[in-house]
């Protein structure tokens, strides 16, 4: 089947959406630069500096965008974003793009708060793109952030709505922007035994006792 979403489209086997994963973008990087898909247009990734999200940022970069990173710790991020540009620029140069990197801990709710207000100060424009892959792992030892609440689900989801609507409350996103949400549902589920799970086990076993 073809999963649409904004710009281009995605192919997928029944193999892949049976995981929930998408097998791979119907057009290259290099083929998105050469028709203009992505050119000057504005992404904001938040939770780029690693893993899938690092993934869509670069090929943003590569495909001609203007790339915003959030994340804890910048990596060379904006190095391999102009790399990313400039192999598929041609000319091996690409200073020409605004890509940066805003520092920010979503972890709190003052951090999410001090996170809308650089990426809005810094973006240059209107936002075309928002992409959220932000998550954390559970901290067993200690599950609470300052403010209360759990650290996954703030992080996860908390996190990710109010940087969300704080963009929206303060004008940046571009009225035909296009949000894309990596969740985790196609993870492997933990061997971690919590609290948690030795109650939902106790019950399942006094249900069928």
């Amino acid at each position: 089947g073809v999963i649409e979403w904004g710009y281009k489209a995605f192919v997928a086997t029944p193999e892949d959406l049976e995981i929930g994963a998408i097998a791979r973008p119907l057009k290259s990087a290099k083929e998105m630069r050469a028709d203009g898909t992505f050119t000057d247009g504005t992404f904001v990734v938040v939770g780029g500096t690693a893993g899938i999200g690092r993934g869509i940022a670069l090929v943003a970069a590569a495909a001609g965008a203007n790339v915003t990173v959030v994340g804890r710790s910048a990596r060379d991020v904006v190095r391999d974003l102009r790399g990313a540009g400039a192999e598929y620029a041609g000319d091996g140069d690409d200073t020409h793009h605004a890509h940066r990197f805003v520092a920010a801990d979503l972890g709190s709710v003052a951090g999410c708060r001090r996170a809308v207000e650089s990426i809005a100060a810094g973006v240059g424009g209107k936002i075309d793109v928002l992409v959220l892959t932000v998550g954390v792992w559970p901290d067993l030892g200690e599950p609470l952030n300052g403010d209360g609440f759990e650290k996954t689900v703030f992080v996860d989801v908390i996190a990710r709505s109010m940087v969300l609507r704080g963009l929206v409350e303060r004008g940046v996103l571009h009225p035909d922007a296009k949000i894309l949400n990596v969740l985790a549902s196609g993870q492997r589920a933990s061997d971690v035994v919590t609290p948690v799970h030795k109650h939902i086990e106790k019950k399942k076993t006094h249900t069928h006792t």
